[in-house]
Parts: structure tokens; C-alpha cells; sequence
């Protein structure tokens, strides 16, 4: 038995399912989520064409989010705190084919009818009423790192939905708390950020939605051979370059390796902490050399201050087997009775594949080791 096909085939027939939901609806030709462009609608674009790609570690990530929402959810109820999940929000106009879902919803206005025991969940949520809130809305986000402020695309879905559940629910949308509940599931920790509702995320999301449809359904007459040619290429949806890049297995054929593109404010921040920190090292190096100077000079073990102490180790003297003074006999010998210990120089080697055919034979690829600078 390969249990791995068996939970891949199980993944893929799920995802089918899904897809299929996703693009037939209500008379629209597709209809897109608020997560299917809050990060990058490119990104989207490209696993609508290669959702065949798809590894089962990445299914298995996917799935890891779902498996923290049943979590939450769970918790809600054993504390007692009534809550909407999933809804189902619809867009306007033009827009009337983004359909979100906010993950939790909790209604204010039933917080009486809550079988709530502990008094300080319910202090909590009433202070939320005190301070005019008439929702909550918690978006959940699992991820490998925890970071210092909310991603630009947390805030741009979870504005949009509470764009869309104001709208709905007919109230403005200062009543409607957001928050964002991040969770790195592999040790367990957890980190609440309060958005602010920004109103031109919406704009810039809606527009890329615009853009994603447009792509999906020519993609879908494609597909149908409808048409021989698409007329809107990937090319035409809107790409975010960001943190989301470094785990995009997309990123190589979207960007391209001759391309120069604007490094995002978020990663910009930390390429100048990592160049501050290159110099501070350099300083550190010496710093510590006149340390070590110091003490190898007075000889002394340790030396202490009021705020620190400093200890030397090392120094023995042992001896060992002098290569360079080995006769080619002597090697040769050791290379056949001990060969393990022999190590080659690969630039003489394939310098000697030119004039020996058998080492021009035993050549392999080899990729040169990745560097980065940062000026």
C-alpha cells in the first residue's frame, strides 16, 4: 500500500470539489475571495493553471490552517461565546463577484444570551460594547514566524471583510472590531493584532480581483476551446512582490532571475538591519581580538569586571601526523589500504579531465553555492 498516493489522491479530489464551487456562481463565470488576492492574485493565477503541480507536503500545509480553525473554534465554544463562522459576504456592483468569509464573527448584541462563566471573557466583550462595537471579527493566520506588525495583505483582507459584513448588516464600520489572531503552530505561540480599517486596501483589492477574474474566466474559455488563443495572460493580473516571494515556488518564473524589482518596505527594513549588523559585527571581531590580546599577553585565564568577565581555553599542545611531510610511496600506500582518508582537489581534477577521458566521464552537474549582498 503507498499511503502517500492515498492522501494525495484524497487532496486532489477535494480540491476539485472546491474548485468547482468556486468558479460557477449565481450567473458569474467565476467568483473570487478576498484570500485569493490579499496576498498575490498572480499567485493565485498561477496555481488555477498548475494545480496538477501540487506536492503533498504543500497539501499538507494548506492544511494546517484549517486544522487551527477546528482548534479556535472548539475553544469558543467550551469558554460559551456565541459566534458566526464562515459567512458568506458579497461584494456590489462590479464587485458583486468577490464573495469573503471571515473566519469567527462574534455578535455583540447577543451577549446576554451567552453561556459565559468566566468573568473575565465577559468583561472583556463587554468592554468591547462600552467602546461601540457591535461585532468582532477574528481573522486567523498560521505562520512559520510571528511577526513584529501585521502583513500589509492581513489588513487588506480583513478590511475588506469588514467592508463587506458593515454593508450587510447595515451599521458603520467603526462598530466592528477588527482582529487578527496569528499562530505558530509548531511551538505554540499566538500574537493578537487590532487592525484599523483601511479603506484604500479595499480599493487596491478590488481592483486586483477585477483583474483575477478577468484572468480566470479566459482562462476557463481556454480551457472549453472556446477560444485558440488567451487574449489576457497571466502577465495581465497584479503581482505583490514581498515576504510571500521567499516561499512562492512560483517566484523563479514571475519575476525572473535578470529582472530588478522594488524591494517592499517590510524587507527593505530588514536588508538595512542585516547591513547595520555586518558593519556591528566587524567591530565586535575587533573588539574581541584585543580581548584575546590582552589576555594571552598577561597569560591569565579569566579576568573579571564589575559588568562582565572574560575566559580563555584552549591552547594545548598535542601532535599530529604532518601531511606535507608524507612520500608519494607512503600515500599511495594509505590510499589503498585506508582510501577513506584521501580527499581531492576538484579544480586540479577537473583540470586532469581535459588529458584523462575516464575523468571526463565521471563529470556531474554542480551548482555554484548561492551568496547575497547587500549594499
Amino acid at each position: 500500500m503507498n499511503f502517500d498516493k492515498i492522501m494525495k489522491v484524497g487532496f486532489e479530489t477535494e480540491q476539485l470539489k472546491t474548485k468547482n464551487k468556486r468558479i460557477t456562481f449565481d450567473g458569474h463565470r467565476v467568483r473570487v475571495g478576498a484570500s485569493d488576492v490579499a496576498g498575490c492574485p498572480r499567485k493565485t493565477a498561477y496555481q488555477l493553471i498548475n494545480e496538477d503541480k501540487t506536492t503533498l507536503s504543500e497539501y499538507f500545509r494548506m492544511r494546517k490552517g484549517n486544522v487551527a480553525e477546528g482548534v479556535v473554534e472548539g475553544n469558543l465554544r467550551e469558554a460559551g461565546v456565541q459566534f458566526e463562522k464562515q459567512g458568506e459576504y458579497l461584494g456590489e456592483g462590479i464587485f458583486d463577484f468577490i464573495l469573503v468569509h471571515p473566519d469567527i464573527l462574534i455578535n455583540l448584541g447577543i451577549l446576554e444570551y451567552m453561556d459565559i462563566q468566566d468573568n473575565d471573557i465577559k468583561k472583556d466583550l463587554m468592554q468591547d460594547v462600552k467602546d461601540g462595537y457591535k461585532y468582532v471579527l477574528i481573522e486567523l493566520k498560521t505562520t512559520n514566524n510571528l511577526p513584529s506588525e501585521p502583513h500589509d495583505y492581513w489588513v487588506k483582507q480583513s478590511s475588506l471583510q469588514a467592508e463587506y459584513i458593515a454593508r450587510e448588516k447595515d451599521i458603520d464600520i467603526s462598530e466592528i472590531k477588527i482582529v487578527v489572531y496569528a499562530m505558530e503552530l509548531n511551538d505554540g505561540l499566538t500574537k493578537q493584532f487590532d487592525i484599523e480599517y483601511d479603506a484604500e486596501a479595499t480599493t487596491l483589492i478590488q481592483e486586483d480581483a477585477l483583474q483575477l477574474a478577468e484572468f480566470m474566466e479566459e482562462y476557463i474559455r481556454y480551457a472549453n476551446m472556446e477560444v485558440e488563443e488567451m487574449q489576457v495572460t497571466i502577465n495581465d493580473v497584479n503581482r505583490n512582490v514581498g515576504p510571500l516571494c521567499s516561499i512562492c515556488k512560483f517566484a523563479p518564473e514571475c519575476i525572473g532571475g535578470s529582472e530588478v524589482v522594488q524591494l517592499p518596505k517590510e524587507l527593505e527594513d530588514i536588508a538595512v538591519y542585516v547591513k547595520n549588523f555586518k558593519a556591528e559585527e566587524k567591530n565586535v571581531k575587533k573588539s574581541q581580538d584585543e580581548l584575546r590580546k590582552f589576555m594571552l599577553q598577561s597569560g591569565a585565564k579569566r579576568a573579571e569586571g564589575s559588568d562582565a568577565e572574560v575566559m580563555i581555553t584552549g591552547g594545548k599542545k598535542s601532535e599530529v601526523v604532518d601531511e606535507t611531510k608524507l612520500t608519494k610511496e607512503e600515500i599511495l600506500e594509505l590510499a589503498e589500504k585506508h582510501p577513506d582518508i584521501i580527499k581531492f582537489d576538484s579544480k586540479k581534477l577537473n583540470t586532469l579531465a581535459k588529458k584523462f577521458d575516464f575523468l571526463d566521464k565521471k563529470k556531474t552537474e554542480k551548482v555554484s553555492p548561492i551568496r547575497m549582498r547587500i549594499m
